[in-house]
């Protein structure tokens, strides 16, 4: 199984909630893809590649899904998903990744949701450890297999599927118990809202 995980991030001033994000899906995926889109990114840069990911420049043009379906591109041949969250999402329950995947790919699945925590409030600076309850919850494609959609839409983009593609989808809930996969989005309540 080869899990491929991409980010579109804007500049070096994402960079902390970047690291968090990328250390958080790296250990469970195959290859990481990220393309920066600001005007400093150098530090993005460097720190993709010390993690062994590989980095894409594509200016931005106003346009999320351009970004999207680039990084997508450069994804290799041999993926059989694509994972992809922003740099300000962490993924809760990681080592269940794969094991979702390989659920997906016996039965001919195409495109998987996720709980996506969009609202949370948090005892102090957003992060997992100062988590302490979702206000907010939707679900998100976030694990795809390649050559099957493409992103439409500048901005709150949004996968649909290519001509001729089947678009067999599936949701894992989060359980606490069960299944405790999820993806964490590093804002506050207030945020979310505001």
């Amino acid at each position: 199984m080869h899990i491929s995980a991409t980010f579109v991030i804007k500049d070096d001033t994402e960079l902390k909630n970047f690291k968090l994000s990328y250390q958080s899906v790296a250990p469970f995926v195959q290859s990481v893809h990220v393309v920066a889109n600001g005007t400093e990114t150098a530090q993005i840069e460097a720190y993709t590649k010390s993690q062994g990911g590989e980095y894409y420049y594509l200016p931005w043009s106003d346009d999320f899904s351009e970004q999207r379906n680039f990084i997508f591109s450069k994804v290799p041949k041999e993926t059989d998903f694509i994972w992809w969250q922003d740099a300000d999402d962490v993924l809760i329950g990681g080592e269940y990744l794969e094991q979702c995947a390989q659920m997906a790919q016996s039965t001919g699945k195409d495109v998987v949701y996720f709980a996506y925590w969009y609202g949370c409030r948090f005892d102090g600076v957003p992060s997992v450890a100062t988590f302490k309850e979702v206000d907010i919850e939707h679900y998100r494609e976030r694990l795809i297999r390649p050559g099957v959609i493409e992103w439409k839409g500048r901005l709150h983009e949004t996968p649909v599927p290519v001509a001729n593609a089947n678009n067999n989808y599936t949701k894992f809930s989060y359980d606490e118990n069960d299944r405790p996969i999820a993806v964490m989005h590093l804002s506050t309540m207030e945020d979310a809202v505001g």
